[in-house]
C-alpha cells in the first residue's frame, strides 16, 4: 500500500478524513497534467490562421497550425508561437511576430520613404477573444496599418489576465490609442518603430492614457513623439506604476528632459539614447531630475553630452547603478577622484579620446 494511504488508515488513531482528502488532492495536482489544448482554442487558432492566410499574405508561415489527423499534430500547445498553461491547457502566450510575407520591394517606396499603404493590412482583434487566459500577445513586425472597424484592441478588454502587448515595427496611427487604453490590466506596452505614432499631446489622448493604471513598461522609441508629447505623457500615465520607459530615437534635441519626466517618480529604467541631447540644465530642470530618486539604469548614448553631465547625474540620481554614455562628446582626462559619486555606477563611455585617471 502507498505510504500516503497507510497514513490515512493506520492501525491506531486514524487521521481525520479531511486530511486524507487534502493529501489526495495534492497528489492529484502534482501528477496530473492537462494533455493537449482546449478544442475551442484550437479552433480559434485555425480561424486566426485562415483570416491571415486568406487576405494578408502570410505565405507558408505557421506550418504547424493544421487540423492534424493524429493527436500530436492537433495539439495546439505544440504549435509554433503558442504557449499553454501546462495544467489547464489554456493558451497563455501568442508570439506572432514577423509572420506577414514581405511583398514590397524598393520600387514600392515613395520619396518620403513611406511604404505604400496598400501593402499594409487591417487586423481583426476579435479573433483573439477565444483565448480567455491569454497574458501576452506579440504582433511586432507585421506591417499592420490598423484594425477593422469595431474590431480593435478594445475587444481584448474581456481578457482579465492580459498583461503584455507588443505592436512594434508596424504602421499603427494615433487612432488606436482609445482602444489600447481600455486594456486596464496591461503591464507592458511596446509601440516602438511605428512611424505614424506621436500625436498624443491632445487632451483626449492624455486623459485616455490615465486609464492604464497597471502599466509598468512603456516603449515608444523610434516614433514621432517629441518633447511636448513626452510632457503630456508623463502627466497622463499613472506615475505610481510606471517603472521602465524607452524614449530612444525620438531626436528631441535640447537639454535632458528632466522637468518633463519629473512626475514619473518611480521610474527605475529610462532610455534616452539617440536624442541629440546636450549639456546645460536650468535650476528648475535640476530639481526635476532630483525627483527621479529611484532611477537605477539610464541610457544616454548617441547624444551630445560632454564631461560635465557626469557630475550632474552622479549628484542628482543617488540610486543610479548603470549609465551608458557611449558615442557622446566626452573627451580629455577624467578623474575618478573628482567624480567619486560614479564609483558605484557601472559606467559605459566607449571613447578613444578619454584619459581615465584613477
Amino acid at each position: 500500500m502507498d505510504p500516503g494511504l497507510r497514513q490515512c488508515f493506520p492501525n491506531r488513531r486514524p487521521w481525520p478524513l479531511v486530511k486524507c482528502l487534502m493529501w489526495g488532492l495534492v497528489m492529484f495536482v502534482q501528477f496530473s497534467e492537462h494533455k493537449g489544448c482546449l478544442e475551442e482554442e484550437r479552433i480559434g487558432l485555425l480561424r486566426l490562421k485562415a483570416f491571415l492566410k486568406s487576405d494578408y499574405h502570410i505565405g507558408n508561415r505557421l506550418p504547424s497550425w493544421i487540423e492534424g489527423a493524429d493527436q500530436m499534430s492537433s495539439d495546439c500547445c505544440g504549435w509554433e508561437g503558442v504557449s499553454c498553461n501546462s495544467t489547464t491547457g489554456h493558451v497563455i502566450e501568442l508570439s506572432l511576430h514577423d509572420i506577414k510575407q514581405h511583398l514590397y520591394t524598393e520600387s514600392f517606396i515613395d520619396s518620403t520613404a513611406t511604404i505604400n499603404k496598400k501593402h499594409n493590412w487591417l487586423l481583426n482583434v476579435s479573433l483573439f477573444q477565444p483565448f480567455k487566459e491569454l497574458t501576452s500577445l506579440d504582433l511586432s513586425g507585421n506591417e499592420i496599418g490598423g484594425c477593422i472597424a469595431n474590431e480593435g484592441f478594445e475587444r481584448l478588454a474581456v481578457l482579465r489576465r492580459f498583461e503584455v502587448l507588443n505592436l512594434a515595427s508596424n504602421y499603427f496611427e494615433d487612432s488606436i490609442l482609445p482602444s489600447l487604453t481600455q486594456l486596464s490590466s496591461l503591464t507592458t506596452l511596446v509601440l516602438a518603430h511605428n512611424d505614424h505614432l506621436g500625436n498624443w499631446a491632445t487632451s483626449a489622448g492624455s486623459k485616455s492614457l490615465s486609464r492604464l493604471e497597471n502599466l509598468e513598461t512603456l516603449d515608444i522609441s523610434y516614433t514621432n513623439f517629441n518633447r511636448s508629447t513626452i510632457s503630456s505623457l508623463s502627466t497622463a500615465v499613472k506615475s505610481s506604476s510606471l517603472r521602465n520607459l524607452n524614449l530612444d530615437g525620438l531626436w528631441m534635441g535640447g537639454h535632458l528632459p528632466a522637468q518633463e519626466l519629473s512626475a514619473l517618480e518611480n521610474l527605475e529604467r529610462l532610455d534616452l539614447n539617440g536624442n541629440g541631447l546636450t549639456d546645460g540644465l536650468t535650476p528648475k530642470e535640476f530639481h526635476g531630475l532630483s525627483k527621479l530618486s529611484k532611477l537605477k539604469h539610464l541610457g544616454l548614448s548617441s547624444n551630445l553630452f560632454g564631461k560635465q553631465i557626469l557630475r550632474v547625474l552622479g549628484a542628482q540620481l543617488p540610486a543610479l547603478k548603470s549609465l551608458n554614455l557611449g558615442d557622446n562628446l566626452i573627451e580629455g582626462p577624467l578623474s575618478i577622484k573628482e567624480h567619486a559619486c560614479l564609483i558605484k555606477i557601472w559606467l559605459v563611455i566607449c571613447t578613444a579620446d578619454l584619459d581615465l585617471d584613477l
